[in-house]
């Protein structure tokens, strides 16, 4: 159902109050199988409307499209989706090794997995971070990544080989070239204040 059909065609259009907007939800309301936030922007709009109706003018519907186009609403087969993971932040000094981190959020994503957290309180037993995290103190938060670099160019087989297509007029190449070698390693020094772009594991 979306936001203009149930303003036009539930029990909430008699409302005249917000709260009499939620009790009319509560009351078993047509509305009751939408998500928390679209009750609650649906009960403003629907207020609006009553409002406004009474003042004699009319609500434009695109305020109703405007409620779900600002919202990002889950896709009901993501939500029930083993796979679905959920993105967000936590403090640099809470990451723990095994956490997939996104070092470059709002751009190109970029996400790799901790492979250590070093702070003043827990340096760990590697030489060298132990002696920069005893230099640098408190202030920051070291954490070494794996360094997985993505391929950005679609992949083809020729006489048996793996070939990645060339960007920018380059040359196509062999897909091995493209790949991080499978040490690799970054470190990444966050401010004890940062916060850190994580994702959630799926249930499966």
């Amino acid at each position: 159902m979306d936001l203009n059909t149930a303003i036009t065609g539930s029990r909430l259009r008699s409302c005249t109050t917000v709260k009499g907007c939620f009790r009319k939800v509560n009351q078993g309301s047509s509305v009751t199988r939408m998500g928390l936030y679209e009750v609650s922007c649906l009960i403003g709009l629907v207020f609006k409307q009553n409002l406004t109706a009474r003042a004699g003018a009319k609500v434009p519907e695109a305020d109703a499209k405007m409620c779900t186009m600002t919202h990002p609403v889950a896709d009901p087969r993501a939500v029930a989706d083993p796979r679905a993971v959920a993105e967000y932040r936590i403090p640099a000094p809470a990451l723990l090794a095994g956490d997939l981190v996104n070092t470059a959020p709002g751009g190109e994503d970029d996400w790799q997995q901790v492979l250590s957290v070093h702070t003043a309180e827990t340096p760990g037993e590697d030489a060298d971070a132990a002696a920069l995290i005893a230099e640098i103190g408190d202030r920051y938060v070291m954490v070494r990544l794996t360094d997985v670099a993505p391929v950005d160019s679609p992949v083809y087989f020729s006489e048996g080989t793996a070939l990645a297509y060339g960007l920018d007029g380059a040359d196509d190449g062999p897909v091995i070239d493209a790949l991080s070698e499978p040490d690799a390693v970054r470190t990444f020094l966050y401010t004890r204040f940062e916060l850190v772009t994580v994702r959630s594991r799926p249930s499966i």
